[in-house]
């Protein structure tokens, strides 16, 4: 009897946030409520991508609205936004070969005829001169021989020559110029993800390309084989926190995988597998997880063991394997680790069975110390940045897995 009434209350509680646009999830999302069935990892994986998909990436009644990203703030949607938080789980998206329709359409909508980013019937937040932006347009070279994509390849790349870079940064770019809080460190890791591999695409300047990883691995190198997240080009901040890693990580492997055979190839791939041999010295024994700040150690109870940097790894570790970058079994018995661990602690299914992906940090900018990077608030569910890396390291093991069953 109680649980009926618990269910009724329950099924009249959705409508009324369906009604109003309440997002149930996170009302329902504690561990107690209920466990998952005993299903394989992968086809939970499979059905939380489709849940995500149905659930926000919904279009509604005008056709160039997509809701996308959410805000955290209020949870607004933001419809038709051109950020890298979409361009990311596009490109994870396209992976899969399930969403192409959908990736499509996003482009579509926020792409005007002449390739500029459409911000005319809706605020889109594009900000020139923002590294960020850069990210969405990698998978434009991908989605085929569209007069409109090919437009926004030039546009982006214009948007790209324009932006500043810091000489003596390696001349990498300049991370965000009207943003106030980049002030004092005006390089991170990040954007060598956000740029870059768009960068080498459009140009195929190998040895430019080079000249800005090598100067990162060079310079903003620990003691323990990591780097520190920003500087300013004279003043490191000596913290290595995980996402950023995670960037870094991904950029230098999908670089790699552009290079053609050469002398450059090879020291990134010796500077990608020393960066790799560190991080695996603070994985963590049990889960496979990394912690939000992996480094210097902090007593900050907030620095979790994070979901985003965590599969960043986890997709790094096995791609780097599947490519025939690292030959030792350990980097995809770690990759796999990495995966089956996360996907094991943080996707949740609530009571009403949906899944939910948690301990997804919100947003850092460069910070002074470790404290600064663990906010217990800042903890989100299923941002983009953690759900496209779910399924970018799922790409992986499944790649790993075709390739096992294919040599019997």
């Amino acid at each position: 009897m109680k649980k009926s009434i618990l269910i009724l209350i329950i099924i009249i509680l959705s409508a009324i946030c369906f009604i109003i646009g309440l997002d149930l999830t996170g009302i329902l999302s504690l561990n107690t409520i209920i466990k998952k069935e005993d299903t394989p990892l992968m086809e939970q994986v499979d059905e939380y991508v489709n849940q995500l998909v149905n659930k926000n990436i919904i279009k509604a009644k005008m056709p160039d609205e997509y809701t996308l990203y959410k805000s955290r703030a209020r949870r607004i949607k933001e419809y038709r936004v051109w950020k890298y938080e979409n361009g990311y789980l596009m490109s994870a998206l396209y992976q899969t070969g399930k969403y192409n329709n959908i990736v499509h359409a996003y482009y579509e909508n926020n792409l005007m005829e002449t390739g500029e980013i459409n911000d005319l019937t809706m605020p889109n937040r594009f900000v020139p001169l923002e590294v960020d932006l850069i990210q969405p347009a990698v998978l434009l070279f991908d989605l085929g021989d569209n007069p409109k994509y090919k437009n926004g390849i030039e546009f982006i790349h214009y948007m790209l020559s324009i932006q500043p870079t810091l000489k003596n940064c390696g001349d990498n770019y300049t991370h965000k110029v009207y943003n106030s809080q980049w002030k004092k460190y005006t390089f991170s890791l990040d954007g060598l993800y956000m740029a870059l591999p768009f960068y080498l695409k459009y140009t195929h300047d190998y040895k430019g390309v080079f000249k800005r990883m090598d100067w990162v691995a060079k310079n903003l190198k620990l003691e323990n084989n990591l780097y520190s997240h920003g500087t300013n080009c004279k003043i490191n901040n000596k913290i290595v926190w995980l996402r950023a890693a995670g960037w870094y990580a991904m950029a230098q492997v999908d670089l790699i995988e552009q290079f053609p055979d050469s002398k450059e190839k090879n020291i990134m791939k010796k500077q990608l597998i020393d960066f790799l041999d560190a991080l695996l010295k603070y994985q963590d024994e049990n889960t496979g997880m990394w912690h939000n700040v992996i480094y210097p150690e902090t007593e900050s109870k907030c620095n979790r063991l994070e979901t985003s940097g965590s599969l960043m790894l986890s997709y790094t570790l096995l791609k780097a394997y599947n490519l025939g970058i690292v030959k030792d079994e350990k980097y995809k018995e770690a990759g796999l680790k990495a995966f089956n661990g996360t996907v094991s602690e943080n996707l949740k299914k609530n009571i009403i069975g949906q899944y939910y992906l948690k301990d997804i940090l919100y947003s850092s900018k460069v910070e002074d110390t470790p404290e600064k990077y663990c906010v217990c608030k800042n903890y989100v569910k299923d941002d983009a940045k953690g759900a496209a890396s779910l399924i970018l390291a799922a790409q992986q093991v499944k790649l790993l897995s075709d390739d096992l069953n294919s040599s019997h």
